[in-house]
């Protein structure tokens, strides 16, 4: 077997998601794999030559998704947006308030 149809059916079989969209290497992958004839020897092209090779390969792999996937930098960017667009105006006006009482109260102890 070719290393790309190998590590595309092994991706498949042990690469999973979540319900809440994060993607995770089964934990008894191995064992899967066994099961379902993908024995690491078998492979004719592949430079991989233990299954921490392939381990390797496949956590970065879940990585590699769940980076793509990730809702984090949209998170972000929304909470900037809602920073920069309503609190902070929000705060600038209560300053300038603040220090306009200051000013007008210094008037008139001094007026």
């Amino acid at each position: 077997m070719l290393y790309g149809e190998y590590i595309f059916k092994a991706k498949d079989l042990v690469v999973q998601q979540l319900d809440n969209g994060a993607w995770y290497l089964e934990p008894d992958w191995k064992d899967i794999l066994c099961r379902n004839n993908l024995d690491l020897n078998e492979v004719s092209d592949s430079h991989l030559e233990s299954w921490y090779e392939l381990e390797d390969v496949l956590v970065l792999e879940v990585d590699r998704r769940n980076a793509r996937d990730s809702k984090k930098e949209a998170v972000i960017n929304w909470l900037y947006d809602l920073i920069t667009s309503n609190v902070e105006p929000a705060v600038l006006q209560e300053e300038t308030d603040y220090i306009k009482t200051v000013m007008d109260y210094m008037k008139s102890k001094n007026g």
